[in-house]
Order: C-alpha cells, then sequence, then structure tokens
C-alpha cells in the first residue's frame, strides 16, 4: 500500500525536544494513516495499554528502543526489534 492509504510509520518513543529518534528499531509500521486513526491512532490515544505491548515508551525514562521487546502478530509472539530491520529473540547486544 501507499503511505496514508491504511498505513503509517509509528514512533515507539516520540520527540524529544526537535530531535526525533528515527532508529530502525524505534520505528513500527501501523494501520491507520494518521496517529488519530486505526491501529495508530489506539496506540497514542490509549498509552496504558501500549507500553506494555512495547509500542510505546516513555521519553522520561529514556528507554532504550532497540533493549525493549515489542508483541506483533496480533500479540501471538514478542521479539526485539534490531538495527539491521530485522525481528531477534534478545536485544542485539545480547544476541
Amino acid at each position: 500500500g501507499q503511505r496514508g492509504l491504511g498505513w503509517s510509520v509509528h514512533h515507539r518513543r516520540g520527540r524529544e525536544g526537535k530531535r526525533t529518534d528515527n532508529g530502525v528499531a524505534n520505528l513500527l509500521v501501523v494501520c491507520g494513516s494518521s496517529n488519530v486513526d486505526g491501529c495508530h491512532g489506539r496506540i497514542h490515544s490509549r498509552r496504558s495499554e501500549s507500553r506494555p505491548g512495547g509500542w510505546w515508551l516513555s521519553r522520561s525514562a529514556n528507554e532504550d528502543p532497540s533493549s525493549i521487546p515489542v508483541l506483533i502478530d496480533h500479540g501471538s509472539r514478542v521479539v526485539y526489534l534490531g538495527d539491521d530491520a530485522r525481528y531477534h529473540d534478545a536485544p542485539e547486544a545480547a544476541a
């Protein structure tokens, strides 16, 4: 699909001032064309539900996206996102 037609890129840990972390481990492709609809909108509007799945990370806790697992495949699989754009069973540093 084309961006804006049913999907978008979500930053797990959002902006810090003027800087946005665009590292691969911080990005998820999710349904919804913006952060107000689809899965993307749900992540933003329900942060307390999104944190346990690894979809929303705290800026204030200074969490490293590559060390926080993500729940994928409709909740059936837990993975770590690597800077190589692949799924891992453990954080890359520990793999």
